[in-house]
């Protein structure tokens, strides 16, 4: 039964009334959908808010340096659009969501009735991993598997039409998949495992208009997509060109760059999962290229240490084996792209076509080294991934597990709730700028892990002292928001399970403890950091009753957090000036010295720094009528909570369902000869595949882990092979019930 989803249609207005108030509700519900920036990760969420505040400013993607070139520019695009017109990111997310689930909404029609696809429809709206595994993070993710829906949705359009001559619906579909093609292979640097299966269904499409005898129409789709992908690519070309003298898409795809990654590999005596270069591949050469002395000052500075730290710390936290080699004498291959060009730019190299002239000269030299045997190299390699590891011993039983490992991941993944995945701190007014730019809902979950300043880490020896539980000694009153901070303690050899807050004897946030306050280190109970933080409503020099409690993991007991003079100074909300002095030294060696008043301190200094014993109302971040009504963002995240558990909850249970409705629904349709969804569900269950084995080479190769935020467009490709699966299923059912009936009256 075919549909015509035109609003003209009189009869299928209850349809398309469905259609458009599900897309209201995901705008709606994505727009408190909060945002979890981290201002300091300069190569990620914060380089691509740099580069879209240059494109939202018209001036591309701005001054050339070390990181411009290094992604593609289409998801600072993405978010450009936020910066230049204002609307909200997660409004933007959501309407790319509709638009994308509505066209594929569109290639279903002919199958099933209005019921089920508004079924389908609902399903793919709400699908709760787009912020969950990518920890509602500003990355790119979150419009990647928008963007290979619409490549496989344009393609599967022109299979459906065979008989039909071109026309102007034709080139509209193979415009889409030129554009949909050029925006996936400009989001993520590894776009090409896509194209297994998109080759796939262009062989069945050439097949089937071969049957019908109408390939002419097939070479004009082909044209009319080459033209527009051509177009598209040359400007992308041309623009980089004029406005940093090389036309490149990204550095890395640079034949410079794919050149000297290469000969730095062939010269490289690391293995995995330390395929970078170690101190002594450095050493090597220095004597050999003069190119490679250059960047001895950056190599051998304090910069390139702590990218062999953070390295081996990722690795580590992945549970890589680190016991076989000495990490930190090595940058892992996955950051040590990024130390590069950092290194490249310390030796004075700024613009591209220098940094590019520096690569040829720096693979030049070290080949011709190589191949005169004046150093000890590996075999040549003209891949960036140096893929003979995968020849190595064991290589492949390795590679089997992760595959395992990734599959399982993606069938029974649940997303964390919102309170587990908290932004950070640090930056603090880069974060700030950056949500308010964006149109961020004002609401943010518990902050963690947040790195406070030597000089606000006082140790109290309240707890210790009174024999108490842990001590609250950090507070702080920001755009709405209230901070709390301290240590736990506890005698015994288990921490608390929680620490929870109330504010004016109403709970104000929970969190568990962490480590995060290394200066209590060095005493021997089992102590923990913790910082908690919600959006408060406090009232200019209004006292404000504070309690905390350490909550026992057996008993459920209770036990009451002190409170530090500071936090009780700031308490009562009102200018404190001996606290002021007494908790700030410095201070007070200034107003004793005659050259201030400490009152003069903290109206030039204080209220921006969060001084301890300071009122709690800063009239600077603490606005009478701050930008969003504190009640009101309590209530609205309450209820997001819970329905994104819920939802989430939901999603999880219909992952685990899919083992099974999956393998059946491919049964019935060869069984049925269901030419049609039989393709395209091959295709989604080959791009399933396909990205869990990419990731799992990935992540042998030591340069992408398998981490839900990389397994997206798999978890995807899965969840809509499920969602067609079992909407089939569905269809199915009337007529057995029939058949059933049948058989009963006879």
């Amino acid at each position: 039964m075919r549909i015509n989803l035109s609003i003209a249609n009189p009869q299928l207005n209850g349809l398309t009334l469905a259609i458009g108030f599900l897309c209201l509700l995901k705008l709606t519900y994505a727009y408190f959908i909060p945002l979890n920036l981290i201002p300091y990760l300069i190569h990620d969420d914060f380089l691509f808010y740099r580069l879209a505040s240059h494109l939202a400013e018209l001036k591309w993607l701005g001054p050339y340096e070390a990181t411009t070139l290094i992604k593609g520019f289409v998801y600072p695009g993405f978010i450009s659009i936020s910066l230049y017109t204002h609307l909200p990111i997660r409004i933007l997310e959501a309407a790319l969501v509709c638009l994308s689930s509505y066209y594929f909404l569109r290639s279903m029609q002919t199958f099933w009735n209005k019921t089920l696809l508004v079924l389908l429809f609902a399903t793919l709206l709400f699908y709760p991993l787009q912020y969950g595994a990518t920890e509602f993070r500003l990355v790119r993710d979150t419009i990647y598997p928008q963007l290979m829906l619409l490549l496989v949705t344009s393609l599967f359009f022109i299979y459906l039409q065979p008989k039909i001559q071109f026309n102007w619906r034709k080139s509209f579909h193979a415009a889409v998949f030129a554009l949909a093609l050029f925006l996936f292979l400009n989001t993520r640097e590894e776009g090409i495992w896509i194209l297994p299966a998109l080759g796939f269904l262009l062989l069945f499409i050439v097949v089937r208009y071969y049957q019908q005898k109408n390939l002419l129409s097939l070479l004009k789709c082909t044209i009319v997509a080459s033209v527009v992908f051509a177009v598209l690519h040359l400007g992308l070309l041309a623009t980089n060109a004029r406005a940093y003298h090389s036309a490149v898409t990204t550095i890395f795809q640079d034949k410079a760059f794919k050149h000297a990654y290469p000969a730095l590999q062939r010269a490289s005596s690391a293995r995995l999962p330390l395929d970078g270069m170690a101190n002594r591949d450095w050493e090597k050469l220095y004597l050999i290229s003069p190119a490679a002395l250059e960047l001895k000052p950056y190599l051998e500075s304090k910069h390139y240490a702590n990218w062999a730290k953070v390295g081996c710390a990722t690795l580590r936290s992945l549970g890589q084996d680190m016991s076989q080699s000495n990490c930190d004498q090595a940058v892992p291959v996955g950051h040590f792209m990024y130390a590069f060009l950092d290194a490249i730019a310390s030796a004075g190299y700024k613009s591209l076509p220098e940094v590019l002239g520096f690569l040829n000269r720096l693979s030049g030299q070290i080949n011709q080294a190589c191949d005169q045997a004046r150093i000890i190299c590996k075999s040549y390699n003209t891949s960036t991934i140096d893929f003979a590891l995968l020849k190595e011993p064991g290589a492949m039983g390795s590679i089997a597990h992760l595959i395992k490992q990734a599959l399982m991941i993606t069938v029974s993944y649940q997303n964390p709730t919102l309170a587990q995945i908290t932004p950070t701190l640090e930056g603090r007014e880069p974060y700030y700028e950056m949500k308010k730019r964006l149109r961020a809902f004002g609401f943010d979950s518990p902050f963690k892990n947040l790195q406070l300043h030597s000089e606000q880490l006082t140790l109290s020896a309240y707890p210790l002292a009174m024999g108490g539980s842990g001590v609250v000694d950090r507070i702080s009153y920001v755009n709405g928001i209230l901070t709390v901070g301290g240590w736990a303690m506890t005698q015994s050899n288990q921490p608390f399970s929680l620490i929870e807050v109330e504010l004016n004897g109403r709970p104000l946030c929970t969190v568990s403890p962490d480590g995060f306050r290394p200066d209590m280190a060095h005493l021997s109970t089992q102590n923990l950091g913790f910082l908690c933080s919600a959006v408060a409503a406090i009232t200019p020099q209004k006292p404000v009753v504070l309690r905390a409690y350490g909550v026992d993991p057996n008993t459920r007991t209770k036990f009451p957090l002190i409170l530090s003079d500071a936090v009780r100074a700031s308490l009562t909300n009102e200018w404190n000036e001996a606290c002021y002095l007494e908790a700030n030294p410095a201070i007070k060696e200034a107003v004793v010295a005659g050259r201030m008043t400490a009152l003069m301190h903290w109206n030039t200094f204080g209220v921006h720094e969060e001084r301890p014993c300071a009122p709690l109302f800063n009239p600077l971040y603490s606005p009478q009528k701050t930008y969003w009504n504190a009640r009101v963002s309590i209530l609205a995240n309450s209820l997001l909570e819970t329905l994104f558990f819920w939802n989430s909850k939901l999603y999880h249970y219909f992952n685990l369902l899919f083992v099974l409705v999956i393998p059946l629904s491919f049964g019935l349709l060869y069984k049925q000869k269901n030419s049609a969804l039989l393709l395209l569900s091959s295709t989604l269950a080959l791009l399933f595949f396909t990205r869990i084995v990419v990731i799992s080479i990935l992540d042998y190769l030591g340069l992408a882990p398998i981490w839900p935020i990389y397994l997206m467009s798999a978890f995807y490709a899965y969840f809509i092979l499920g969602c067609v699966a079992l909407v089939h299923l569905l269809s199915l059912l009337p007529n057995y019930w029939q058949q059933l009936q049948g058989r009963r009256s006879i």
